[in-house]
């Protein structure tokens, strides 16, 4: 039984390899943030099929230490007791093969992980659209609406007001370019981290090497609950917004217009 594990173990590889060379690694054209992180998303496809290969080698190597070690320990302790040897060798093979499975399906797992905790950011939310093209969108909006106030009112005529909310309008674009940053940083770090730590889930093929694996399945699992986090404060944030939009284009041009356009950017900044 023994023999036939390690020699499934050090074949399958060649099976992976060319599962993991089906997937499309084509990056697609970025002409906005929510492109530029799917951008990374598609090349985690790339990243999965040059290092599953080492991940496979590395995991039957431990693998067959592993069942070594076993073996030798069964054959030092169990003294002719066949149940409990059976249970034991059952027991270490569903380990076994649970990392294997794990370590097989990693990319399809670990996305399933972060678009779960991502449809329920997006659906608690209330808007299932939002990401942050739609979110740096949203700080246009207001942007272009402080800054037509500016230039339609009084900036020949009142340049100190004007520039006052020329400056509010910045603020509030520069808030909300740092809200889109930080949803793009938090999805191309887990892109990053996740394509490129597959080679981690080769450590499972052995008890001395599995906190590798939890920690990078441990990571997947935050990464998921920051990306939720951020939709759901950006999603509770929204009808706030909409109201900014709505005072920015019909305040007038007075010292009531000014105060209000800062207070729109102190809100976009906190």
């Amino acid at each position: 039984m023994k023999r036939i594990v390690i020699s499934v173990l050090f074949f399958f590889p060649v099976f992976a390899q060319a599962q993991w060379a089906a997937v499309p690694t084509a990056p697609p054209t970025i002409s906005d943030p929510s492109n530029l992180t799917a951008a990374y998303e598609a090349l985690m496809g790339r990243w999965f099929a040059a290092l599953s290969p080492y991940a496979f080698d590395l995991f039957a190597a431990l693998a067959a230490l592993e069942i070594a070690v076993f073996g030798w320990n069964l054959w030092l302790n169990y003294h002719g007791d066949i149940r409990n040897a059976m249970l034991a060798t059952t027991n270490k093979i569903l380990v076994i093969g649970f990392f294997l499975a794990l370590l097989m399906n990693a990319g399809s797992w670990m996305g399933a992980v972060i678009d779960m905790f991502v449809s329920l950011g997006k659906n608690a939310s209330g808007i299932p659209g939002l990401g942050p093209s739609v979110l740096l969108l949203q700080g246009f909006k207001i942007f272009g609406a402080l800054l037509w106030q500016a230039m339609k009112s009084g900036l020949m005529t009142d340049i100190p007001t004007a520039m006052a909310l020329i400056l509010a309008a910045f603020i509030v674009c520069v808030s909300f370019l740092l809200i889109c940053f930080q949803f793009i940083v938090t999805k191309v770090q887990t892109f990053l981290a996740l394509g490129m730590g597959v080679i981690f889930l080769g450590f499972g093929g052995s008890r001395w090497t599995t906190p590798y694996v939890e920690r990078y399945f441990a990571f997947c699992v935050a990464s998921g609950v920051k990306l939720m986090a951020l939709y759901l404060l950006a999603g509770a944030a929204w009808p706030l917004t909409n109201a900014w939009i709505a005072q920015a284009q019909s305040a007038p041009f007075s010292k009531a217009a000014v105060e209000a356009s800062w207070i729109i950017a102190c809100g976009a900044v906190l």
